[in-house]
């Protein structure tokens, strides 16, 4: 194709050049095998998708631990069994308050071993208690924090909840 090529963690990438697109290349597996693939069930349930937007939207606050994208969506699905909820804030606040009262290392684990691909790492097991503390502690918060999803009247609304 006659352009520089960039090898970036899960695509070749041939970068827009004049009339020329930008150009992604990657595997079947899309991530050379060292990302899991993102969940087809996920994409096939707007709210899910919904719910794990504003996951990502509140881990990348300042002073949250970082959280990898398929760890959170994997959460968002598990969350969602078995009926579906067909209102992603709703699904987010399910979430939040499952992570504030219920959530042990031992039930995340499980939901993210379960997940992972192509296999869990030992060294998550070391980072998940204390990454587990932060998100309780600040899903504590949020619970504190007013309006509360049938107050919300906008998307402003949301997000001034989500980013404080």
């Amino acid at each position: 194709l006659n352009r520089p090529a960039v090898v970036q963690s899960h695509v070749i990438r041939l970068p827009a050049n004049g009339a020329d697109l930008k150009i992604d290349i990657a595997f079947a597996n899309a991530a050379f095998g060292s990302r899991p693939l993102p969940n087809p069930s996920l994409f096939r349930v707007p709210a899910r998708q919904h719910a794990a937007r504003a996951m990502k939207l509140w881990t990348r606050r300042p002073g949250m631990p970082h959280i990898s994208g398929w760890a959170i969506e994997a959460l968002v699905i598990h969350m969602d069994q078995p009926a579906g909820t067909h209102n992603g804030l709703i699904l987010f606040c399910r979430i939040l308050e499952w992570l504030e009262a219920k959530a042990t290392q031992k039930a995340v684990e499980g939901v993210l071993r379960a997940a992972a691909v192509p296999g869990w790492r030992p060294e998550w097991s070391k980072k998940l208690p204390g990454t587990l503390e932060a998100l309780q502690n600040q899903a504590r918060k949020m619970a504190k924090q007013q309006p509360q999803p049938e107050a919300w009247e906008s998307a402003e609304d949301v997000n001034k909840w989500l980013c404080g």
